[in-house]
């Protein structure tokens, strides 16, 4: 089980994933303990067991690459200007045991993106590089302490690896998302701004804040992660700073 691919679901037919028509692994298992994880059940890196209306749900299956490959290489029909891409929780966390898997799937010129926040290791960071055409990649707070307290994240290690995204030449979007609490504050937007402008990363994409996982964090019994909600004033208000720094953001709402 150990050199297997824990995952929690396939999603075939994605089209806010990446380029075209593409299908999504979610990998379970993260870095980061996000208070508004919108993914709860990616969160630890063992099986889990939820309960919905008395039926037991489980979060969680180990596939060997041959399996994974099998079911993605189904929608390979669909993938022309589309591809696969791997999300989470973390999805480079596992990324020694995707390794095969991921140069199969680069033999026969599928286009491969990953999703991730990049407080991962440079040792994984390399083998990342070798395989992406496209990296979504997280920001969400610039203060190392806040960082630390709040999501348990190093803020070095973040900086350390989009810097190395930048020094490889890698295709990358950069994604915040607006969160009451955490990241919506003026000082850290202002903070994401100046830091983006010092990488000369010239445009972001902004995700407002939403409660699509609070049927997940039911079944997990876990505590709903508490929100405010953010308006789309907020929104536009963000985009503003960005603006004042010569950094496009486009507003992305679910």
């Amino acid at each position: 089980m150990q050199q297997n691919i824990l995952i929690t679901n396939i999603q075939r037919f994605s089209l806010h994933d990446g380029p075209g028509i593409r299908t999504t692994v979610f990998l379970k298992g993260c870095s980061l303990r996000c208070p508004w994880c919108c993914n709860p059940e990616n969160i630890d890196m063992k099986i889990e067991m939820g309960l919905d209306k008395g039926k037991n749900i489980i979060f969680g299956e180990y596939m060997s690459v041959e399996d994974l490959l099998h079911e993605i290489l189904k929608d390979e029909i669909f993938f022309e200007g589309g591809g696969v891409t791997f999300s989470g929780g973390e999805a480079m966390l596992q990324i020694l045991k995707m390794e095969p898997l991921l140069r199969k799937l680069k033999e026969r010129n599928i286009h491969l993106c990953i999703e991730t926040a990049l407080f991962v290791s440079h040792e994984q960071m390399k083998i990342a590089v070798k395989y992406f055409d496209l990296f979504y990649v997280d920001i969400k707070i610039m203060d190392e302490k806040d960082c630390r307290q709040f999501l348990g994240g190093d803020l070095k290690q973040y900086i350390e690896n989009i810097s190395y995204l930048i020094e490889c030449n890698c295709n990358f979007i950069v994604r915040m998302p607006i969160i009451s609490g955490f990241t919506n504050s003026n000082d850290n937007v202002v903070k994401v701004a100046e830091f983006l402008q010092k990488m000369n990363i010239n445009k972001i994409e902004i995700l407002r804040e939403h409660q699509m996982g609070a049927k997940k964090y039911e079944v997990l019994g876990k505590n709903i992660p508490k929100s405010s909600g953010i308006t789309i004033e907020e929104m536009k208000r963000c985009r503003e700073v960005f603006s004042r720094y010569n950094i496009e953001a486009d507003i992305l709402t679910i």
